[in-house]
This record gives structure tokens, sequence and C-alpha cells, in this order.
């Protein structure tokens, strides 16, 4: 250990060299760190979802839920199971212990689900796991610029085929999801009196309806080396072409729809109405994927709704006149003429902020320690070299938290701000320890290394000391949400602590070599006066 610390002393350009490696490893993998407000979550939940077309509550619970509870009961792992009974749905609620193997449990939920005898008519059930990061990362609404139901309609039709598939588009981006607003529908009413004199039931009117709305594959055509699939399409899109459909030839006469009834075009049953500001909007909902940065992914976003560019060309369809959406534009200026797109909650915003206040808190410490630093030592060098600990340490720190798949989160910020005040605790030992071989009389370098040598125990046992309070909380990671949450504190407290001691062994001694003026030969820096 003396001659590692004496060949580092007599090496300041390699200690100096090693040093800014180490910081911008640091810095490169800030910037690669993902960005979320609290650590990954892995809750031991499954829930177990079955559908029973028809009915009630009670047949529910008699045939389907108290069918599966019985089977479940017995899985391994288990720790309690809740029910809930209710019209057309049974979901039943599995816990487990933490230190459950989830892809072991769900796999041993499905093969007693598989034992389990249900009525032929319910559906097979789903097993769902208990995921908080699937709910959407941004609201939007899409509001027409009117209130009335075209308007809405409108606004409906550009959010599924505008900004739906161009959100879609960006990278991180799984799902947008149309919520409200109104739906196109072309319902059919048949007169009964028209039925019964041509003797037609409503599912030969239905029959024939789905076998002219049809899109099928009709075979294959194969053209030398060429192969050519084949596909009937047919699908009926307008009123005319519904009421033209022939239901059934009665005395070589075709009776077609428009001879039973009357087709209408109208709009669907709402099922849920959003209101933006007093006004009737479409919510687009926003998911990300697995594992994708939700800062990143929402800046995307933002900046496809916002970024300005050339005007988009006017495009007319089946459906009407639309926007073009040319790929420089934004969406909120392409879809301006016609509705208007405002963000409504954005999880980075309040991520950011959050971020942003640990770090500021960071910040503010560290400067009050070094502040601090400077009453005591009233040596403006001393305090910069050990107040130089911090943001050494701190920026490193980064580089062992992006190998540890650790995200940058309150709190791994909160580990590195709780430890800022103990980063500078050994560099102040070793500036205590060197200068008092100065008084001895000693040359900058011997003082150094003999300063360092007789304190590097007393320094290493007290650092590991601390280590050792926070590392077993790495170990406990899995063993419950508490664990889950304070790894991350615990691994940037310890990372920064060990990478403090490394810097008060190595690289303080090289400062104290290099720079003698730290401390006066023949004493100590001048001692603050006495009050």
């Amino acid at each position: 250990m003396s001659g590692s610390l004496e060949g580092a002393a007599r090496r300041p350009v390699a200690v100096l060299m090693v040093t800014v490696a180490t910081v911008v490893f640091g810095v490169v993998s800030y910037f690669r760190l993902d960005l979320a407000l609290l650590p990954d979550l892995s809750y031991p939940t499954l829930t177990v979802r079955t559908e029973f077309p028809g009915a009630g509550p009670r047949d529910v619970d008699k045939r389907v839920t108290e069918a599966l509870e019985k089977r479940l009961a017995t899985t391994n792992g288990l720790v309690s199971m809740t029910s809930v009974s209710r019209s057309t749905f049974s979901d039943i609620t599995l816990e487990f212990r933490w230190d459950t193997d989830m892809t072991e449990a769900r796999a041993d939920v499905e093969s007693k689900i598989d034992a389990a005898t249900l009525p032929e008519e319910a559906e097979r059930p789903l097993v769902l796991p208990y995921d908080p990061s699937l709910d959407p990362i941004l609201r939007i609404a899409v509001s027409g610029r009117g209130t009335g139901e075209a308007d809405l309609a409108l606004a409906r039709k550009l959010a599924e085929e505008e900004v739906e598939k161009e959100l879609k588009k960006l990278k991180g981006v799984a799902a947008a999801k149309i919520r409200g607003g109104r739906e196109r529908e072309i319902a059919v009413h048949l007169d009964d009196q028209a039925l019964l004199r041509s003797g037609i039931g409503l599912d030969e009117v239905a029959a024939a309806l789905l076998g002219a709305n049809r899109n099928e594959a009709a075979g294959l055509i194969q053209e030398g080396p060429i192969e050519y699939v084949v596909r009937s399409v047919n699908e009926l899109r307008t009123v005319p072409e519904i009421e033209a459909v022939v239901v059934k030839n009665v005395g070589g006469v075709p009776l077609r729809v428009r001879d039973l009834g009357t087709v209408a075009e109208s709009f669907k049953e709402r099922e849920l109405a959003a209101y933006v500001d007093g006004k009737e909007a479409v919510l687009v909902e926003v998911y990300r994927k697995a594992q994708s940065n939700v800062v990143a992914v929402a800046r995307a976003v933002r900046e496809r709704l916002l970024r300005e560019g050339s005007p988009a060309p006017e495009r007319r369809g089946r459906g009407g006149p639309g926007p073009g959406i040319a790929a420089e534009k934004g969406l909120r200026e392409a879809l301006a003429p016609w509705v208007d797109l405002k963000v409504l909650t954005d999880q980075s915003r309040f991520i950011e902020g959050a971020l942003d206040e640990v770090r500021d808190t960071a910040v503010l410490g560290g400067l009050l320690a070094v502040l601090v630093l400077y009453l005591f030592l009233r040596n403006a060098m001393a305090t910069l070299v050990a107040g130089a600990v911090i943001p050494i340490c701190a920026i490193a720190t980064f580089a062992p938290l992006f190998l540890a798949d650790v995200s940058l989160n309150i709190m791994s910020l909160g580990g590195l701000a709780l430890g800022v005040g103990m980063l500078v605790d050994n560099a102040i030992v070793v500036l205590e320890s060197s200068a008092r071989q100065r008084e001895r009389g000693l040359a900058p370098l011997p003082a150094a290394v003999a300063g360092v040598r007789e304190v590097a125990g007393a320094i290493t046992s007290s650092t590991l000391t601390t280590v050792c309070v926070f590392f077993p909380i790495v170990f406990v990671g899995e063993a419950g949400a508490a664990g889950q949450l304070f790894k991350d504190l615990a691994l940037a407290v310890v990372y920064s602590l060990l990478l403090s001691l490394v810097v008060a062994l190595f690289v303080i001694p090289t400062c104290l070599a290099t720079l003698p003026r730290l401390v006066p030969k023949g004493g100590r820096p001048p001692a603050p006066p006495r009050f």
C-alpha cells in the first residue's frame, strides 16, 4: 500500500489522467442514464380475469369465481387471494411472496386454470400481471372548432387517422388509445311488416350483410417464378352500398336491404364523455414501451406535436377533407384548421421537476459543505482541493450506477445528496495528517506520503463501516417494496463513498506533493480567530 501511495504521489500526470478519464466516463454515463421518478418496482401480483357473457353477478361467482379459487388456492408462494364477481366478469387477485419467481408463478397459475371446470359460455381466463408503468405517460385532448356532433366526429376521425398514426411512428411509443368523441355508425332499421310479407328473418338479413362485407383470400395465381395472392375485397362503406345488398331472391325478384327497411348514418352510443375547459373533446392516451425512457418518449411526443414547418397540403378521400401531415410539420399546426391539440397530463414534467429539485438540493449541499470547509481551514487552496472531492466523486459515481442498470431517480439522486457531506471527511483527515508532517519539517512529497500512510487504515475502516451499513440493502432488494426502493439509494451511497476513499488515498496526496503551498512549511494554515 505504501509503495503504491508513494508511486501515485510521484506521478501527478498519470493520476490527473486517470481522474479526468473517470470523470469523463461519469459524464457520459450521466447522459445515458434513464430518467424515472422512482426505481422500477416488481410487484408479486397476478390478476385472473374471466369473461362470462350474459351472466349475472351470482352466476359468475358460483360457476366461475369459486371454481377457479378452489384450484388457485394451492398455488406455490401464494400469500393472499381476493376476488370480485360482477356482471359478465370475474376478477381474482393473487398476491405472492416478494421472493417468488413470477415467471414460474404465472406458469403455475395457468396450469391450475387449465385444470378448472368452467362453463362452456365462459371465455378463457386471462392472467394479467400488475405493472404501474402501464399507465399512460401523456394525455392529449383533441377538440373540434365547434361544439356540435359533427365537430366531435371530425375530432375523433383525425385523432384516429392522423394523431394516432403519427405518434405510433415515434421511438418508444407502444400505443395511442383513443377515447371519447363521436364514432360514425351506419344503422339498418328493418320494417317488421316487410319482413313478415317476405318471410325473411333477421338472421338472414344479418348473414347477407356479413357475406357482402368480407375480405377473404381467394387463392393464388402463379405466373412463372412470381406468385400472386388473390383476395376478395368487398367492404361496405356507404349507405347506398348497404341498401343495394341482396338479401334473398323471392320468385326471381331480388329483395334488397332497402326493400326491407331503412339505412341511416348516425353515431354510436357513447360510453365515455371527456370535457376540457367545459368543452367536449377526444382523449388520446399515449403508452410507452417496456424499458423505454419516460422523459425521452414524452419529449419526442411533444416535439412532434409542436414542431413547426411548411404548410401541409390538403387531401380529399372518401371520408371528406382532411389534412395531409407533412413529415417536417408539427401536428398541432397541421391540424389547426380543423381541431385543437392540448397536452393535459405529462408524467415527464413531474419527473423532471422532482429530479431537478433533488439535484439542486445536492448542489446546494455541496456548496455549503465547501463554505464550511473554508471557514475552518482558512486556506483557499486547501479548501479547493478538499472541495474538489465532491464533484469528482459525484460525477464518477454515475459510471458504476450505469453499469448496475440503475436509473436516475429521486432515490439514487437522494443517495448522492446524502453522501455529499461524507465525501470530504477522508480528504480533511488526509489534509490534517499531511499538515502535521509538514510541521515536523518534511518536504512536500514525503509529508504527503507519510500523512496518508498514517491515516490510511483509519479512513479505510471508517469508510467501510459506513459502507457496511448501506451495502446489505442491495441484497434485500427483492424482499419487499422498501428494499426495491432503497436499493438505488444504497448503491449511490456505497459507490460515492468508495470513490471518495480512493480519491483521499491517491489524488489528495498527489495534490499535496504537487502544490506545496497548500500547507506552509513550518506550520498549519492560519487558525481562525477565537471569539
